[in-house]
């Protein structure tokens, strides 16, 4: 019996340093998209601590190449010899494999090399005749003949051996390269000074400027993640929409939001919101008066990046709330909150370029507004959240003879347009009861709402509150999106 049991042990440990293979990714941006003598990342377990000559990986029994090793992630080059189709990988660490894990390769995958490390987007890593890197501070000129890196462009003529180096081989099928909208005129294309690198020696086009897109595309298949290169020159400016409030939206009372996109090829930096001045006000030297910087919310606009590819960040919104209780009456005259107001939304991009991408007008009216109003203030528009998260916010009514029942029965808390809960309110909070003095529930205008996070998806939410009064009227309060990221 002990025997056994000792056998038993022996077993589980030796299957404990079994190698696992979980993922098959491309080394620059560890998307999946993968081909013969691509440079990839293997994760998985107990691949070792190295040195790289102590694993080895084959591809349909066809060995590759492994430039590093740590515990959990291999670096190799794929064989360039393999076909392409349905496959599968496998790790063997000290004589023990792995089993074998499906992975699919395309005839190409092309990738370009970024400045900036992990980043997968951004500064593609191009390089000037004199070698030196391409950037908004030192940037190429039309007519200039540069280099870029890439992976994954497919086979030279002659072949490239797996894990060759140092060679200059051209690759068996050109690529075009479109900078902007533009073609640029290609002189070589094929392999560089390590194993699985490509360069690409091109001619920036002659109407190309400021900050610019680039794209590759080889045997039907083009680069998907944007990169730029910087050009002399003025940078083009962003772009983007004010969604909501539908302009010269009347009778507002409470918040407002502000909501839209915006897009620079340079990337984004910061959206912020920006007010006409109303009368005896002194505006800054943009002419408008700051209200604040909005959240940027990744994955919130699909249809965005749809119509426009290529941009970075091209599938983000933005977003802000805006109290209109806090805004100086636009006649001159005391008190706040009550006339017509313009809102404009200042993108500012990573070169420092500032670009008004558009303007909202809206007439409020607080001295007249009935209907309850307030905001959320955790989780913020776009953060990440994990675990159990506390859900606060607010909620007064302007009208002294309706209340917000202080049990929070008629507040409720809304996750994906799903009503969840009431929050538990009537706290006090001093900032709320010394700007709404006199206020029905000023003093205590607070509740919240636990969010066990773990019981809804990884992946984008949005959450609001509707508050009702004593009186029937109902106002929503508001509305964001919010990151889930649980370790499941």
């Amino acid at each position: 019996m002990k025997r056994i049991a000792t056998l038993l042990l022996f077993a589980a440990a030796a299957a404990a340093q079994t190698p696992t293979v979980l993922s098959v990714v491309n080394i620059v941006n560890y998307q999946t998209a993968l081909c013969p003598g691509l440079d990839v990342a293997i994760f998985g377990a107990n691949f070792g601590n190295g040195p790289a000559s102590s694993v080895s990986i084959s591809v349909g029994g066809v060995p590759g190449y492994v430039f590093a090793v740590t515990p959990t992630q291999i670096d190799a080059e794929l064989p360039v010899n393999v076909p392409a189709g349905p496959t599968t990988i496998t790790v063997t660490v000290g004589g023990t494999s792995s089993a074998a894990f499906t992975i699919n390769l395309a005839a190409y995958a092309p990738v370009f090399e970024i400045q900036t490390s992990g980043a997968g987007t951004g500064a593609g890593l191009f390089l000037s005749a004199a070698n030196v890197a391409i950037t908004p501070t030192a940037r190429a000129h039309p007519g200039d003949v540069i280099y870029a890196y890439l992976i994954g462009l497919g086979p030279t003529t002659p072949p490239t051996p797996t894990g060759a180096s140092g060679v200059s081989y051209k690759t068996s099928t050109l690529p075009t390269l479109k900078v902007g909208n533009t073609d640029a005129n290609i002189l070589f294309s094929g392999s560089a000074e390590y194993a699985g690198l490509y360069q690409i020696n091109f001619q920036v086009p002659g109407n190309a400027s400021g900050i610019e897109p680039v794209t590759v595309t080889i045997g039907g298949v083009t680069s998907a993640i944007p990169v730029t290169l910087a050009i002399v020159g003025a940078t083009a400016p962003a772009i983007g929409s004010v969604d909501l409030p539908v302009d010269n939206t009347t009778g507002v009372t409470g918040a407002i939001s502000v909501t839209g996109w915006g897009l620079s090829w340079a990337g984004v930096q910061t959206i912020a919101l920006w007010r006409e001045p109303v009368k005896g006000e002194t505006p800054t030297s943009n002419g408008l008066v700051f209200l604040g910087n909005t959240a940027i919310v990744p994955m919130s606009r699909p249809d965005v990046a749809l119509a426009h590819p290529g941009y970075p960040q091209n599938n983000s919104g933005f977003g802000a709330q805006v109290l209109t209780n806090e805004l100086p009456n636009n006649n001159g005259t005391a008190g706040i909150g009550n006339g017509t107001y313009t809102i404009h939304v200042l993108v500012t991009d990573t070169a420092g370029e500032v670009t008004d991408i558009g303007k909202t007008t809206f007439t409020a009216d607080n001295a007249q507004g009935v209907l309850p109003f307030g905001t959320i203030d955790t989780p913020i528009t776009g953060a990440t959240v994990s675990g159990t998260i506390v859900n606060f916010g607010w909620v007064v009514t302007p009208n002294p003879a309706n209340v917000v029942p202080k049990d929070g029965s008629t507040i409720w808390v809304f996750i994906d347009n799903v009503r969840v809960g009431h929050p538990v309110y009537n706290n006090y909070r001093a900032d709320i009861a010394t700007l709404f003095p006199g206020l029905q529930n000023s003093n205590g205008a607070v509740g919240y709402y636990y969010i066990d996070t773990t019981t809804l998806t990884n992946g984008l939410h949005t959450i609001a509150w509707v508050a009702t009064d004593s009186a029937g009227n109902a106002q929503g309060l508001g509305s964001r999106y919010f990151l889930v990221q649980n370790n499941l």
